[in-house]
């Protein structure tokens, strides 16, 4: 570790100043580079000093590398001192000298080693001026018999060159080891110096410690600075080709390595000031001149220019107000310093940071900025340094600092441009990257004003990077936006491209082109290319204008070979004009969905009038839409938002009818932190068409109390809301999904329901509609129907709309499962059918039979009514049953003559309220046969249910139960007896659960099913007054008196009838009083036609013990069996058996 003389502090022995002062290490050990490779002539010449051949300089002096005679001499001392003992002691020994030279091509990597050598004979150290080179082309060769070419040269030097070839990067074995494993344990080596390009032999070295402590001298030689090149060249071209130049070629060739250096053209070093100097003096030779002249240096030169000429460029740029104002401050801001500070120089001691998406002009700006700087003498050289993350950083544990300061140090006098900087550090574990940063700010902090550092990229993650990174947000002051080109602005520089190339637009593209640019603008991502855009915007107009053109006679290239078409810049495809009409009669072609397309008109409408708002001068803008979707499965949603891609580039809302469908597993990831960008990912390509999230709600999957605990979709939801707020206008997004689940997400997240613009619901088809949609699907597989097919296939439908319920149904998956039942069942039928009565005809018709349907025995209203008047009493509940029937019977009639259809009727929910046994179970029934024969309900089926059907014992799991109770009667009659109990108390948490449940579903389902809730009058008082919406849900009321003691006498000879009993008139006498006595005793809670049944029992208990106990009587006094069983009367009810 070197020492720094200034502030003491420790720096690397690489270093050539101090990373903590910024002082001149002044005691370093590695040397800044020497300048060329050829040496023989001044090996030959016994000097270590001379001139070489590919031009060096004389006495021990390096071009413009004062800094290498510190490591010489220090190699020097050593050497002296080496020397000094030996003649002293008389020993042999050598202290080490070993040495690795690292460099760029044409730094001077053989040459510093042949002044090595140089040192080393003149110290006597070694016998032979002239050291041992191996070549690593030629090192197989010598490595093959290494101890004996070894022992020829222990006296002298070996040096082996491009080592870079000999070892890898990434480690392991080399053809190097033998020779590091002879080093490790021969002491009568030669001295060895390796040689190699930094890259390649320099990582190499740094990242294997073993190799390196065996060599107590390293030297990393940097490349050339342009005015080094030219003092060489100008040296070569004196002292080896032995030619005089004049000032002006002298000053021309600074220019030309100017521009060199600037391009990046001067990695050659060395080699490179070899080539010019030689093509210089044989162009002066070639002429027959005697000096060279500038005439002779045919390399482009550098143009000066002043700093207005400068800035005459930077103005030319398209675009770019803010930036232009900005560099032009900082202009004015030197100049004004020159003038109050005559003769000062002048430092500008800000780092800049410019932010903005690719193809805003930062790194052109930066050179030019560079050149501004030269020409105000504000930096030496305006050199421009590009580099990025991977020329900073190092795959290698401690050599990132190395690696960064070698290029901090080429940028000196000039700018160092970081492009993408956010990369530097890529997470907080990213170490080598910390050290990267770790090792410019000193630099930044103490050359300020030796050279400027620019750092760029996005603005987002400049802005992340820098608030990551306080001692970098401290030290760049100075911050410069690139906002991106608007639609003007691409349409300028798209017009300049096709100026440049000779081209010119036919009338119809001059018209189209600027809003073509001006909707790249308007759906841009937030990586938009800006310039980069309209350059490959270009590069497809050109191939396109090729490929048009290339069939075209010599007469018509000369009219028509460089005229840009329309076609030429939007493509085929984006010349298809899209009419919002067109879109509209599609959409009108699917069946059902009028909501949609209302909704979908008046948005039309709403564009419309933006659209002619803006012909009469209104600001051109984009009004955000966004759209939830919501419906059951089957109802189309995929397919609308695939009409909805081509309906909002009609209207002008996207510039593609590009519809991107995405679902969970595209965007949640399992991995953390993946969500966000995965979500990215889709809003990107979506940009400019539609974003279909479908099943949106599971994205981060919100409960009824509105908690989320998918932490990873409730990323991926904010950046969502995110990129809907600062792409607003950009893309549209449609999210799909289930009715309650979207309300669920919706109330759980008020920003991100708060985004969406419109709000549509698709309604489950109706029986008909996907009747129809079966017929188009039958008709499309070349099918046609027998008389009654369609009319069978309705009532099908109708019962499995009724019966199926929300999520389980699918719509117009319904109809292609039932069209394949349908194709199953034409094939069993024709099977069976004999060959004589096939024909094509019976392959393709569908006949009623094969129609999976069974239609229930429909009761007539006769029957029905027949069947009520059958039953005992209830006067006043046939009275309501009749009344219902007749309105029922208006209500259809109406429907007829209006032509609407009657399956439109909405029967309403009852209440039967009653004792028990009074009936309400059997006219439940028979009202279930009764609407079925009048259409109004699916099927006559009756669900009989309580309180253990509807709630269950644990928390979360009654409104389910509830549900699944409701779906099997749908299309029916759901039968809630004892209601009342389904609330058993205020503090009844589940029942409250369940009835909450019933309540929605009974609005939600309402028509596709009835209810009737049966119990105790009082009871049931108290349970409608328990939740006031229970009133509004049951409209009807039929209250079943109790039975009155004729009633229940009627009864009770009903059952007697039944099971074939007579009675006698003493015993229908007291049965008449008792059900007298019954009737006027009876308690709140009378059991009416129950107690009946149960006397009924006791009393057939009774007569069956009387008749057996005659029976026995009969058959003692020695009757027939059959006698006897006749005569004890078992099917009469006597007088005996009511005591």
């Amino acid at each position: 570790m070197k020492t720094c003389q200034k502030c003491g502090k420790t720096n690397r022995n690489e270093a050539s100043y101090c990373k903590w002062c910024g002082e001149r290490l002044v005691a370093a050990v590695a040397a800044v580079a020497e300048p060329v490779e050829a040496i023989e002539a001044s090996r030959a010449a016994g000097s270590s000093g001379a001139v070489t051949s590919a031009g060096s300089v004389t006495g021990d002096g390096m071009i413009a590398k004062d800094c290498v005679k510190e490591p010489l001499a220090s190699f020097t001392k050593r050497c002296e001192q080496t020397a000094e003992f030996r003649k002293r002691t008389g020993s042999e020994s050598r202290p080490g000298l070993d040495c690795i030279i690292t460099g760029e091509t044409g730094t001077g990597k053989t040459y510093l080693a042949g002044k090595l050598a140089g040192i080393l004979y003149h110290n006597k150290i070694t016998e032979n001026l002239r050291p041992k080179t191996v070549d690593a082309a030629d090192w197989n060769e010598f490595n093959s018999k290494l101890d004996e070419n070894l022992t020829k040269i222990k006296t002298g030097a070996l040096v082996v060159t491009n080592c870079q070839n000999l070892v890898s990067a990434q480690g392991g074995s080399t053809q190097l080891d033998k020779l590091f494993a002879r080093m490790k344990v021969d002491v009568n080596m030669p001295v060895v110096i390796l040689c190699g390009l930094e890259d390649g032999f320099g990582t190499f070295i740094r990242a294997n410690s073993n190799a390196l402590s065996l060599f107590e001298f390293r030297f990393s030689i940097a490349p050339f600075k342009d005015s080094d090149l030219k003092t060489l060249c100008v040296s070569l071209i004196k002292e080896k080709f032995r030619t005089p130049i004049s000032s002006d070629a002298e000053r021309k060739l600074g220019l030309v390595f100017k521009k060199m250096f600037r391009d990046g053209c001067t990695k050659e070093n060395g080699i490179l000031a070899g080539k010019i100097a030689e093509e210089s003096a044989f162009n002066m030779f070639s002429r027959g001149g005697s000096e060279i002249e500038a005439a002779d240096i045919q390399r482009e030169p550098f143009e000066e220019l002043t700093e207005e000429q400068i800035m005459d460029k930077i103005n030319a740029f398209t675009g770019l107000t803010e930036v232009k104002q900005e560099i032009r401050s900082i202009i004015d801001n030197i100049k004004r310093q020159k003038r109050d500070n005559p003769g000062k120089p002048v430092q500008l001691k800000s780092h800049f940071v410019f932010t903005g998406n690719p193809g805003t002009g930062k790194t052109t700006i930066a050179r030019l900025f560079a050149d501004i700087l030269g020409s105000l003498q504000v930096l030496p050289s305006g050199h421009l340094v590009e580099v990025t993350r991977k020329d900073l950083v190092s795959q290698y544990v401690g050599d990132t600092a190395l690696k960064t300061e070698q290029v901090i140090n080429k940028a000196m006098g000039g700018i160092l441009f970081i492009d993408e900087a956010y990369a530097l550090k890529q997470g907080d574990d990213d170490k080598v990257g910390q050290e990267a940063i770790d090792t410019l700010l000193p630099y930044l902090e103490n050359r300020a004003g030796d050279f400027i550092c620019i750092i760029a990229g996005y603005t987002k993650e400049m802005t992340m990077f820098l608030r990551s990174n306080s001692g970098l947000d401290s030290r760049f002051k100075k911050k410069i936006e690139f906002k991106d080109y608007n639609g003007k602005e691409l349409t300028e520089i798209f017009l300049n491209m096709v100026k440049k190339k000779g081209l010119s637009l036919s009338d119809e593209a001059a018209g189209k082109v600027g809003k073509y640019f001006e909707r790249m603008y308007l759906s841009r991502t937030d990586t938009f290319g800006n310039a980069r855009e309209v350059r490959n915007t270009f590069d497809r107009c050109f191939e396109r204008l090729c490929t048009r053109t290339a069939g075209l006679s010599d007469d018509e290239y000369a009219s028509s070979g460089k005229v840009l078409t329309w076609e030429d810049i939007a493509g085929p495809d984006g010349t298809k004009e899209i009419s919002v009409e067109s879109v509209m009669k599609e959409l009108d072609s699917f069946i059902g969905m009028e909501s949609v397309k209302k909704a979908l008109r008046d948005l039309a409408e709403e564009m419309r009038f933006q659209q002619r708002r803006m012909e009469f001068g209104g600001k051109a803008s984009i009004r955000p839409v966004n759209i939830i979707l919501t419906g059951n499965p089957g109802t189309g949603k995929t397919s609308v938002a695939r009409v909805l891609g081509k309906l909002f580039k009609a209207m002008g809302i996207c510039s593609t009818d590009r519809v991107i469908e995405k679902s969970r597993k595209d965007i949640v990831s399992t991995y953390a932190n993946e969500s966000d960008k995965n979500m990215d990912k889709a809003v990107n390509e979506a940009m400019g068409g539609v974003l279909f999230i479908d099943e949106a709600y599971a994205l981060a999957p919100f409960d009824d109390t509105g908690h989320c605990s998918d932490s990873e979709g409730i990323k991926a939801l904010e950046r969502l809301m995110v990129r809907m707020e600062n792409d607003r206008g950009k893309f549209v997004v449609v999210c799909a999904g289930y009715k309650d689940k979207m309300r669920n997400l919706m109330k759980a997240n008020e920003g991100f329901a708060s985004r969406f613009t419109h709000r549509i619901n698709i309604d489950d088809y109706t029986p008909e509609e996907l009747t129809e949609i079966f017929r188009r699907m039958a008709e499309g597989q070349g099918y046609s129907f027998a008389g009654g097919t369609l009319d069978k296939t309705l009532k099908a439908f109708r019962k499995l709309s009724a019966e199926k319920s929300g999520k389980d149904f699918g719509n117009a998956r319904e109809a292609r499962n039932m069209l394949d039942s349908v194709l199953g069942n034409i094939g069993a039928r024709v099977n069976a059918l004999p060959d004589s009565q096939v024909g094509k005809e019976t392959f393709f018709t569908i006949l009623p039979e094969d129609i999976p349907f069974e239609e229930p025995k429909v009761a007539s209203e006769e029957e029905c009514l027949a069947e009520l008047d059958s039953l005992i009493g209830l006067e006043s509940v046939k009275n309501e049953i009749r009344s219902m029937l007749n309105e029922m019977r208006q209500k259809k009639m109406d429907s007829e003559l209006s032509g609407r259809d009657f399956t439109a009727i909405v029967p309403d929910h009852y209440l039967f309220l009653g004792n028990p046994g009074t009936g309400k179970t059997t006219v439940a029934r028979l009202m279930g046969r009764i609407l079925y024969s009048l259409g109004v309900i699916a099927r006559p089926d009756v669900i009989e249910v309580s309180r253990a059907d509807m709630v269950a014992p644990y928390q979360g799991q009654t409104a389910p139960k509830t549900r699944e109770t409701i779906d099997r009667a749908m299309g029916g009659i759901l039968f809630i007896d004892e209601a009342y109990s389904l609330i058993q108390g205020d503090n009844d948490e589940f029942g409250n659960e369940s009835v909450t449940e019933l309540l929605k579903l009974l609005e939600d389902r309402k028509g596709r099913f009835v209810c009737i809730a049966a119990g105790y009058t009082r009871e049931m008082g108290r349970f409608l007054d328990s939740n006031s919406g229970l009133k509004s849900r049951f409209t009807k009321t039929i209250t079943f008196e109790d039975y009155n003691p004729e009633e229940l006498m009627d009864i009770f000879c009903l059952y007697c009838r039944k099971e074939g009993y007579s009675i006698e008139p003493e015993a229908e006498t007291i049965l008449k009083d008792r059900f007298i006595d019954m009737y006027d005793n009876r308690a709140f809670d009378f059991g009416n036609g129950r107690d009946v049944r149960n006397m009924f029992g006791k009393v057939k208990s009774a007569v069956a013990g009387r008749a057996y106990s005659k029976m026995k009587e009969l058959v003692a006094e020695g009757a027939d069996r059959q006698v006897a069983y006749e005569g004890s009367k078992p099917k009469t009810i006597t007088k005996e058996d009511l005591l």
